[in-house]
């Protein structure tokens, strides 16, 4: 359950993020760019995604604590991503957004590639098929609930 459970938990408010307050925030800020901008920042998030997720997974393999390897990336990493979220929604400019929004996706990356690097860890071989499987139904679960609320905030 948790491996459905856990990427719903953190993709929809990772989705809402993108979906509303991202466009909301820069539009905000600069209404005549935002589809150029809102463009720069997905371009430039999916870069920082993209080696975080490397990056943070290799630091949470090496990692020992007496709560295991992956749940200090886990747990450090959702709690800072709320942090930078409040941060981000409270910046005044273009490129105090571009640096919290980075910041914002390398530690939900993190949250990410600590989640599912426990597949290889706690799951026997013949069964990471069935537990990716229900990672991707998670995944799928959080990102249809941010497009359903994206969709109902947008209309009020």
């Amino acid at each position: 359950m948790a491996l459905v459970i856990g990427p719903a938990a953190w993709l929809a408010p990772h989705q809402g993020a993108i979906a509303t307050l991202l466009p909301q925030r820069i539009s905000d800020i600069d209404p005549a760019n935002k589809v150029s901008l809102v463009m720069m920042f997905s371009t430039v998030a999916m870069l920082i995604a993209l080696v975080a997720n490397i990056v943070l997974g290799a630091c949470s393999d090496r990692t020992r604590t007496r709560f295991g390897k992956r749940k200090p990336w886990i747990i450090g990493c959702l709690a800072l991503s709320c942090l930078v979220l409040v941060a981000f929604s409270r910046a005044d400019g273009i490129g105090a957004m571009l640096a919290w929004w980075c910041l914002y996706e390398l530690v939900v990356n993190g949250v990410a590639a600590a989640m599912i690097a426990q597949l290889s860890d706690r799951v026997p071989p013949r069964w990471r098929g069935t537990m990716s499987s229900a990672y991707g139904l998670g995944q799928m679960i959080g990102g249809q609930a941010a497009s359903s609320w994206s969709r109902s905030s947008s209309r009020m």
